[in-house]
């Protein structure tokens, strides 16, 4: 696929835009010039077009300064990919227990975090049965059935409901050992399920950090033990903002939890393997920098150090996927949110996705995604349709 040439634009920014960029231009300008020539003075006059989604603004205008602003892959991810958690329910119960939960519907990856006691997990499409420990958090990405239970075949305890401001809690007057867990939702849209469900493993379980090296260090490992602590108490008390306060603590819990799994010493597969693997990690970091580019295979290797050959015999290997394969998601990506959010042409989508020629965009898109990209913008300024569905999320169980 054809490299997008970048516009450019001779006129100066905005007065707005001159303003807010002036300090930067002066910090380059120190930065760059020479020690012996402190008086020279380097001006930069590029411009850029751009989607503006944050500010909702349909575009704006940037510096060549900050198109160069290289971010880590996951945190792209995360702002082509918007995930929200909210915290649904905690759970105290006295042995014996279960908990059974259907198939989450599309857009909905369910968590638990193990707080207090221990939980055998019961999922029949990956195995054997595992035992979790307190500390030990587990992912759906793909809102597989599973269940949860103390471990034993005795019937369980039928549970009761308390509800507070915050969340809701389950509780059981069994006499066995006592479960603390909190359970909860990552939410994103459906349109975007299918590039989750792709990528990132079918099970996901993070393992104590005391329990685990690599958790255990300080760092990431630390930084989830922090920040399932303030879960914990908040959902413990009534405090003021306590709903926004979880519901923003389980946002951050699905970016933390992505980190940590990618540090393991064995990451699970997909994006989470190539992220762990410091070789391949360059090439993953270019596609969702520039997925504009035109990337080939031998330059993605060069940025890897590696032959062509065994580059794309280690990328298939942990993705399970090609490397265009991931290109062509990350722009179909990007691309969906640029008609949705954007009064960008078709043409001007199609570029911003690394196509130069519209109908091949549109024939790409429309294999993707199911839809024209005219029908996907149609379908995204559709006003939304008010419905009274309820929604129950409470485990099913004794």
């Amino acid at each position: 696929m054809a490299n997008v040439p970048v516009r450019e634009k001779s006129a100066a920014v905005t007065a707005g835009e001159e303003y807010g960029t002036r300090d930067i231009f002066r910090s380059l300008q120190r930065a760059t010039a020479p020690p012996a020539a402190p008086s020279v003075m380097y001006h930069l006059h590029l411009t850029f077009l751009i989607a503006d989604d944050r500010n909702e603004m349909p575009a704006r205008l940037i510096t060549r300064s900050q198109m160069d602003d290289t971010r880590d892959w996951l945190s792209r991810l995360l702002e082509m990919i918007p995930v929200r958690g909210t915290l649904d329910y905690r759970c105290f119960l006295g042995a014996p227990w279960r908990i059974d939960f259907a198939t989450s519907e599309l857009g909905e990856i369910p968590y638990h975090v193990i707080l207090g006691g221990s939980a055998v997990l019961e999922d029949s499409e990956s195995g054997p049965t595992r035992k979790l420990i307190a500390g030990d958090i587990l992912l759906f990405p793909h809102g597989a059935a599973h269940a949860l239970y103390d471990g034993s075949d005795a019937p369980p305890v039928p549970a009761r409901q308390r509800s507070t401001l915050a969340t809701v809690f389950h509780e059981t007057d069994g006499t066995g050992d006592r479960l603390d867990m909190m359970c909860g939702r990552f939410i994103l849209s459906t349109a975007h399920d299918r590039l989750m469900r792709s990528y990132l493993p079918r099970r996901l379980i993070l393992h104590a950090p005391e329990n685990s090296a690599v958790a255990g260090a300080p760092g990431t490992g630390a930084q989830v033990v922090g920040l399932v602590g303030l879960m914990r108490a908040e959902s413990a008390t009534e405090n003021l903002g306590g709903l926004a306060m979880l519901n923003a603590l389980s946002t951050a819990l699905f970016a933390v939890a992505l980190r940590l799994a990618s540090e393991t010493a064995s990451p699970a597969d997909g994006l989470l393997a190539l992220a762990g693997n410091p070789r391949l990690a360059p090439a993953l970091t270019a596609l969702f920098n520039e997925p504009a580019r035109a990337w080939t295979l031998p330059e993605l290797a060069r940025r890897c150090n590696m032959s062509r050959a065994t580059f794309i015999r280690h990328f298939q290997e942990r993705l399970g996927r090609s490397a265009s394969d991931l290109l062509t998601d990350i722009r179909m990506t990007v691309a969906a949110n640029a008609l949705k959010r954007s009064e960008l042409s078709t043409s001007a989508v199609a570029e911003l996705a690394g196509y130069q020629s519209e109908a091949a965009f549109q024939r790409a898109f429309k294999h993707q995604m199911g839809l024209t990209p005219a029908q996907w913008r149609r379908m995204g300024a559709r006003p939304a349709e008010l419905t009274f569905e309820i929604h129950d999320h409470s485990p099913t169980g004794g």
